[in-house]
């Protein structure tokens, strides 16, 4: 988990002492099996961290919710 947070991070650009709890969440939604939903109120880092998670390999798209 903490590995794919990581490569969220590089890939995205984000700082991972600010960014490292959302990171977590969406490493956590994107090891998850389809359809994943990601609620949140976040609309900076979160968008961000899904995009690069299309590029892990073999991880599902994360849709997001805003709430």
């Amino acid at each position: 988990m903490t590995e794919a947070a990581a490569k969220l991070l590089d890939s995205s650009g984000l700082d991972g002492h600010e960014c490292l709890v959302d990171a977590l969440v969406v490493a956590t939604a994107a090891l998850c099996t389809p359809p994943v939903l990601l609620v949140t109120s976040d609309k900076s880092h979160i968008p961000t961290l899904c995009k690069a998670a299309e590029e892990l390999p073999g991880s599902p798209r994360v849709k997001i919710v805003n709430v």
